[in-house]
């Protein structure tokens, strides 16, 4: 009896230990700007801490001027990324381990009578560091890539028709040069890992609606993505081992989330009135965007070790162990 007593008491010191742990994780944030900018996005970040993204200048109305750049998470240092040649305008939207970019190009823009507003018509492209290769979804007249897996194998996006006004999505695999999913339907699909799972939001399938939702490449299954709890949620990346990062709309109020699985971390930004999380790596580094004051600026948030103990705390673990022991020892028969 006395030893199944200190072996209880000695589980519950234990999980307390444990759950002050998990209490401390967290996330430090770092913020990027470019002077002059409207809104600054961060789309996906890599296993080398390469991200991508854009700064976007100038209205809708008047038109919009698209600087796109790679950034090293770590220094901040930027490179200007030249689109294919006569586009109007170049967002990068996902990077590869290997750094294989993938994103769309505008090649036409038309002011739209009735609403005054431009409509863009974009393609998608895939480039490899030497030569750009633009993405021809069977039965489209435009697309838009979203993401790359890490690997490099998956290419994943959502395609449309001007004329006719449908939408889908659709996932290129690289590898075996087919399409593994084209499926006019009403959804977008944000990011695909290297084992052949994406996540997306938006979806209407067979007359099924899922506002959040998972795929898996090797069985053509779709399923419910449920977690976190929230009005809209929109996962927008998922890691090799399945760490799901994105935002949620509760209220008035935009968060970014990772969730990990066993817990779910949410990230705020002090004075920001919406936090979008659109990328991220197996490090659980995030990638994304804050609006503070109207503008939208790129974020990086890493997460931080827990803390460790001092010495005292040991000692203090230590002697409330010894306390344990002896009550346990008196309380038991002789």
């Amino acid at each position: 009896m006395f030893a199944a007593r200190l072996r209880r008491l000695a589980a519950i010191a234990v999980l307390g230990l444990g759950s002050i742990h998990a209490s401390a994780q967290n996330y430090g944030i770092t913020t990027f700007s470019v002077p002059g900018s409207s809104d600054v996005l961060l789309w996906d970040i890599n296993n080398r801490d390469q991200v991508v993204g854009w700064a976007q200048f100038g209205t809708e109305e008047a038109g919009f001027t698209i600087q796109p750049f790679l950034l090293d998470a770590r220094t901040l240092a930027t490179t200007p990324f030249a689109g294919p040649s006569g586009s109007l305008g170049t967002y990068l939207m996902g990077i590869s381990d290997a750094g294989v970019l993938v994103g769309s190009y505008t090649v036409s823009i038309e002011r739209d009578p009735a609403t005054g507003f431009l409509d863009r018509v974009d393609q998608a492209f895939i480039y490899d560091g030497t030569s750009f290769t633009t993405l021809q979804v069977p039965g489209a007249t435009l697309a838009e890539a979203r993401g790359i897996s890490p690997d490099g194998r998956y290419v994943s996006g959502r395609f449309g028709n001007a004329d006719t006004s449908t939408s889908g999505i659709f996932v290129y695999d690289r590898i075996e040069d087919a399409y593994v999913l084209t499926r006019p339907v009403s959804g977008v699909v944000n990011a695909a890992n290297s084992s052949g799972i994406l996540v997306g939001n938006d979806l209407v399938f067979d007359e099924t609606t899922r506002p959040a939702f998972r795929y898996d490449i090797g069985s053509g299954t779709f399923s419910d993505y449920a977690a976190p709890d929230g009005e809209f949620i929109s996962p927008r990346a998922i890691s090799d081992d399945g760490v799901i990062a994105g935002w949620l709309l509760r209220g008035e109020a935009t968060a970014g989330f990772v969730d990990h699985g066993d817990r779910i971390d949410y990230i705020t930004v002090d004075g920001a009135s919406s936090v979008v999380l659109a990328g991220i790596n197996d490090a659980r580094w995030v990638v994304g965007s804050a609006t503070i004051d109207g503008v939208g600026t790129g974020i990086i948030a890493m997460p931080l070790a827990p803390p460790v103990p001092e010495p005292n705390t040991y000692a203090l673990l230590a002697l409330g162990l010894g306390v344990v022991f002896l009550k346990a020892r008196r309380a038991s028969p002789q």
